[in-house]
């Protein structure tokens, strides 16, 4: 029995949370069943060694900022070329619809698009762009998922979506104390009351106001140190601001890590301040290792997948959210496995869910549960 043909996109140089989802769900799925392409815009995507290792493919097109005749000219040759039977588009805005657009002409029998993101980040070009998107995946036929209602709200309007949780691997992200020892020794962290953040280094994750909390925490409680992971555009004028705020010397940039789960069991709390987020698996993600979480009421209530995490406004001053990080110190950690699988953010379970929509099964069919509005 041949394998059903996938094709997922769209990838790119970045390491962010959409291209995260997608190579994850990929190394979960039935290799034996499903035979993947991923749709890349550089010729060298961040997860290019992940996806080759584990059988992948990679077509590469034309950047559609750049060349977007050439763009959309490559992904119709694409799926001319290749019998996809399944086309399945992570979305953080709907400024490119053009893969899901050239799917339905090609006639690919299951079309998702799956959004990812409650706000366009960008320009007046890509709010535009974005609005025109929205219109045009109104009218397609397609399966429309999102990773929230504001999510679904956001890219879909008031068509139905199917809430799709950003599942994780709960084996991998679960509280090892001989893990948490070996990162601090090597961190030279010793006693103190770590808070950590994990997030791309942009202004949407709002890591300047992080910064200002940490100096209040600092005053109150000067063994404190903050730990950064990820990088981007903002790290420079992070660290100026650092220094500026005399706490240089308690912050640790550790850029992008390849074992987020040993850091989170290293924190001791962690501070998410987005100014907005389609979901934030980075929060189910530390939950996992049982690692309390205060994130900000900008995300979607969806991420309070349990007590471990708590809202915050960002009207709020930085000496009361210092006050509210002191309290969450001495927390006891343990793993949280069984209450996040029973919440249905286990990998295993949503890719199976997955693979059957990829059949085209619906999801009220898979689950029993009705769409979103």
């Amino acid at each position: 029995m041949s394998r059903i043909k996938v094709l997922i996109g769209v990838i790119g140089k970045g390491k962010g949370g959409v291209p995260t989802y997608a190579v994850h769900l990929f190394s979960h799925l039935d290799r034996e069943k499903f035979d993947v392409t991923f749709l890349s815009n550089q010729p060298h995507p961040f997860y290019e060694q992940d996806i080759l290792k584990l059988g992948g493919k990679i077509a590469v097109v034309p950047s559609r900022n750049r060349h977007p005749l050439a763009h959309r000219a490559a992904i119709r040759k694409l799926m001319r070329e290749n019998q996809f039977q399944v086309c399945h588009i992570n979305l953080s805005s709907a400024s490119n619809t053009v893969p899901l657009e050239e799917a339905v002409k090609a006639g690919i029998p299951v079309v998702i698009a799956h959004s990812h993101n409650a706000s366009a980040e960008g320009g007046t070009l890509i709010q535009l762009l974005h609005r025109r998107g929205c219109r045009i995946l109104h009218r397609l036929p397609i399966t429309r998922l999102a990773c929230s209602g504001a999510a679904g709200r956001f890219m879909f309007g008031d068509r139905p979506f199917d809430f799709v949780p950003n599942a994780i691997d709960l084996d991998r992200f679960s509280f090892r104390e001989e893990a948490r020892q070996a990162m601090r020794d090597r961190l030279g962290l010793g006693d103190a009351f770590v808070v950590g953040h994990v997030g791309r280094l942009v202004p949407v994750k709002n890591q300047s106001f992080l910064l200002d909390v940490f100096a209040a925490l600092k005053a109150l409680h000067p063994n404190s140190r903050l730990l950064l992971c990820g990088d981007g555009p903002d790290e420079a004028a992070l660290r100026q601001k650092a220094k500026t705020l005399g706490i240089e010397e308690e912050t640790i940039f550790l850029g992008n890590v390849s074992d987020p789960e040993n850091a989170f069991c290293a924190m001791d709390a962690m501070m998410f301040p987005s100014i907005c987020e389609g979901f934030g698996m980075v929060v189910v993600e530390a939950v996992g290792t049982g690692l309390p979480c205060l994130v900000s009421d900008r995300l979607p209530p969806e991420v309070e997948v349990n007590s471990l995490v708590q809202f915050f406004s960002l009207e709020e001053q930085p000496q009361q959210l210092a006050q509210k990080l002191l309290a969450l110190k001495g927390t006891k950690r343990f793993s949280r496995r069984e209450e996040l699988a029973q919440a249905g953010y286990d990998t295993d379970q949503q890719t199976r869910i997955m693979e059957a929509r990829y059949l085209g099964r619906s999801d009220a069919q898979i689950t029993g549960k009705e769409q979103l509005p």
